[in-house]
């Protein structure tokens, strides 16, 4: 760990350091390992937002939606969901995924990994859930193959976008 790296995790313990390599076939380890860590933390989150560090993001939009969408009760996340995707079989593409690895034609419903609402009880669902499936290289597909085969609610949200939005000037 580089001394930046040190000084920086030291207050909070809150920096999570992989022994991977870093590429893309090993962000979701990066998930998983966050979903453990957030898991293991003794936190009182209302709500979890899982989003990518290249989002734009207006936390006050997102509360009001969480809120209104998920009670800490549920199991069930929310954002923009896909239906009826299929894998890449190109040996070019980086998202590339052989028959072996993932032997249908499609992949079953998932929310589209760049932002994800839910609440704690979700990510302990989600963190033992996780034990039992193989894992694949897409994140967002292998969250959405854990809360079909473990019942969690996924729902639509048509503001979460799955493209960048140009910014209104």
């Amino acid at each position: 760990m580089t001394d930046v790296v040190h000084f920086e995790s030291k207050p909070n313990k809150d920096i999570i350091i992989l022994n991977v390599e870093d590429a893309y076939k090993n962000i979701v380890y990066k998930s998983i390992y966050s979903l453990i860590c957030l898991s293991t933390l003794n936190i009182r989150a209302e709500f979890v937002h899982l989003v990518d560090d290249d989002r734009l993001v207006n936390a006050v939009n997102v509360y009001d939606v969480e809120k209104e969408s998920v009670a800490q009760s549920d199991v069930a996340m929310q954002g923009y969901m896909f239906h009826a995707a299929k894998p890449f079989r190109r040996e070019t593409s980086k998202n590339n995924m052989s028959w072996n690895e993932y032997p249908f034609v499609y992949f079953p419903p998932h929310i589209v990994g760049e932002t994800l609402l839910t609440n704690m009880k979700t990510v302990q669902v989600l963190v033992e859930a996780v034990k039992y499936v193989s894992i694949i290289q897409i994140e967002d597909v292998l969250i959405g193959i854990v809360a079909n085969a473990f019942k969690i609610n996924m729902r639509h949200h048509s503001e979460f976008l799955p493209y960048k939005k140009p910014v209104n000037q």
